[in-house]
């Protein structure tokens, strides 16, 4: 989440059902949210949210994996939601990036929603550099491509 000039971000961690405590991450510079994005999604890859600590009962839950996938399909429908607003209008890679990170996403989510968009036909995505179509799944959605001066790639979403 962007305030100002600052990124922040917050990370539970959640040792019982009555204790609770949160780490929060405040940097001036897009890179380093990325960075504890990734930690934040990689301590939880289901929802980038929090960490639990694991049920160590013997008792195993036959759902924990339709639960797990559930709430990844859950999360890829709410970026899908988020991305096909804000591509109501032509985006470049650089606006791309920063609006993923923005909604606390990693750019490997983006990537994901983009190429299946662009395997239906959903999307054009325009190399700037030449006018051309990009070289299919060259979406530019890093910190390398986002540094550079001038944007690499337009994203326009197909009208339906």
């Amino acid at each position: 989440m962007k305030f100002g000039r600052y990124y922040s971000t917050s990370f539970v961690i959640e040792r019982d059902t009555s204790n609770r405590y949160a780490v929060f991450f405040i940097s001036p510079h897009i890179y380093g949210y990325e960075k504890i994005l990734e930690v934040k999604w990689q301590m939880d890859e289901d929802e980038g949210r929090g960490f639990s600590q694991p049920d160590i009962s013997p008792r195993f839950s036959l759902f924990e994996a339709e639960a797990k996938m559930l709430a990844q399909e859950a999360n890829y429908a709410k970026l899908e939601r988020l991305l096909r607003d804000f591509l109501h209008n032509p985006r470049t890679n650089r606006e791309l990036y920063v609006q993923i990170l923005e909604w606390e996403f990693l750019p490997r989510h983006g990537n994901q929603v983009l190429k299946h968009w662009q395997d239906q036909e959903l999307i054009d995505v325009a190399d700037l550099h030449d006018d051309r179509p990009a070289r299919k799944g060259s979406f530019y959605l890093n910190w390398r491509s986002y540094r550079q001066d001038t944007p690499r790639v337009k994203f326009t979403l197909k009208r339906s």
